[in-house]
């Protein structure tokens, strides 16, 4: 797994047909795929493909701090939260299944794209 620079508190969360996930540090995080998610005594997925994914669930998401994010081709990303939930959301062969983006940085899995700013 390699890190990515998504930490910080989570301060918006916009559940549609994609999750978007603003966080108060320089990078976002949205979500075009399933997301598992395990908390301490209970495993769900939350699910933006159906187009319905459960928005209280989400929304429980503000608050929190995520303060480890990492990712590899095979698995895709993993996070972690203050609280001890972590989060995955495993590649899909068909597009995108998530991307952290900022300003200066973008990153989407699974067509193999990194791309931060090159050096002039």
């Amino acid at each position: 797994m390699k890190p990515l620079p998504l930490v910080g508190t989570i301060t918006k969360v916009r559940p549609d047909f994609a999750t978007y996930i603003w966080v108060d540090g320089p990078y976002d995080l949205g979500i075009e795929a399933p997301m598992y998610v395990q908390e301490k005594d209970r495993e769900y997925v939350i699910d933006p493909v159906e187009g319905h994914p459960d928005v209280a669930l989400l929304e429980g998401l503000v608050g929190r701090t995520i303060v480890n994010a990492e990712y590899s081709y095979k698995d895709g990303l993993k996070f972690a939260t203050d609280d001890g939930t972590l989060y995955r959301v495993p590649p899909v062969e068909d597009f995108e299944s998530w991307q952290v983006m900022g300003e200066d940085f973008y990153i989407g899995l699974p067509s193999n794209l990194l791309d931060p700013p090159e050096d002039d």
